[in-house]
């Protein structure tokens, strides 16, 4: 993608950094996006990659000269929003130097009952201890870390 597709319709220049559709990109730093149904890819890979997943884009952002390093199909309802450095700086609240991001949408989270029931975490009698599963609820966990200690103690735990 070039500058030249600028003219294609789901291609729009936004030079007003208070422009309502960059709301979802707004003041970054400020925000964990926690409750929130969107979630934000980082740099041309991670926007190939949420172009590529089964989750929904909403749009993408991006200055215009990294546009040329995304060399994925998008999607024509996906709308690409093109912006100068300062723009983006004024809108996400920091220097972002990979000049592309996206948002993508989270898919709602199942029902315990679901995910229990379903056969992808079905494991045998054969494979568990004593013919029960561990289910962990991991709710608002900040980090690696944290999810490494739980599986750590709940493995020592067998």
């Amino acid at each position: 993608m070039t500058a030249d597709d600028l003219s294609m319709p789901h291609i729009t220049s936004i030079t007003n950094a208070n422009d309502e559709r960059l709301d979802g990109y707004r003041n970054l730093p400020e925000r964990t996006l926690r409750g929130e149904s969107i979630f934000l890819a980082e740099g041309d890979l991670l926007v190939a990659r949420l172009l590529a997943s089964r989750f929904r884009t909403r749009s993408i952002l991006a200055v215009e000269r990294f546009l040329s390093r995304l060399e994925v199909p998008i999607p024509d309802d996906v709308p690409i929003y093109v912006v100068s450095e300062e723009t983006m700086r004024a809108v996400t609240g920091f220097g972002f130097y990979q000049g592309i991001m996206a948002l993508g949408e989270r898919i709602p989270i199942p029902k315990t009952e679901t995910m229990i029931d379903s056969p992808k975490i079905n494991c045998s009698k054969d494979q568990s201890r004593d013919g029960h599963r561990a289910v962990i609820p991991l709710v608002d966990t900040r980090g690696s870390e944290e999810i490494d200690h739980v599986i750590f103690s709940q493995v020592h735990a067998l």
